[in-house]
């Protein structure tokens, strides 16, 4: 984790309707519950206005606790980039996109899983159209990687 203290933080995947939104929703409902003055958005690399949020991503939000939102898919932008001050891609992949489309920003861009320090798994794997327990295995994956981002982050 970068020697500053991060406050904002930017999640990115392919089409912010699925884990770059999951992270985004956990990592705020998260944070709040701990005290911690931080913010978090999120955004896509192909992400389309007429992309719609699957009822499974809603249903495992509301069983986290995260109110009721409204959710537009949003590509990913320099503007959102100089705002954050660490972008967390939830693949390797997408951090590869992410560099080549912006390379100025390569020094704040990671793939989530590592960042976290989790060596094992390091990519968020794309549950959608794929089985409930699949969005599930996502969930488990972003939040052990948000749990540990959030305890480095509250312990400094």
């Amino acid at each position: 984790m970068p020697r500053k203290v991060p406050k904002k933080f930017l999640f990115v995947c392919t089409g912010n309707i699925c884990r770059s939104l999951l992270a985004e929703k956990l990592f705020n409902h998260m944070a709040a519950a701990k005290g911690l003055d931080l913010q978090a958005r999120s955004c896509g690399v192909a992400a389309r206005k007429i992309y719609q949020v699957p009822p499974e991503i809603l249903e495992i939000l509301a069983q986290a606790g995260v109110p009721a939102f409204e959710h537009v898919s949003t590509p990913v932008s320099q503007e959102l980039l100089l705002w954050a001050d660490v972008v967390l891609a939830v693949t390797e992949d997408h951090h590869s996109v992410l560099v080549d489309m912006y390379p100025q920003f390569r020094f704040k861009v990671h793939a989530l899983r590592p960042f976290a320090g989790i060596k094992k798994e390091p990519n968020v794997e794309d549950p959608m159209g794929l089985l409930k327990e699949d969005y599930e295995l996502a969930a488990v994956r972003i939040k052990e990687a948000l749990e540990q981002i959030l305890s480095e982050v509250a312990a400094r």
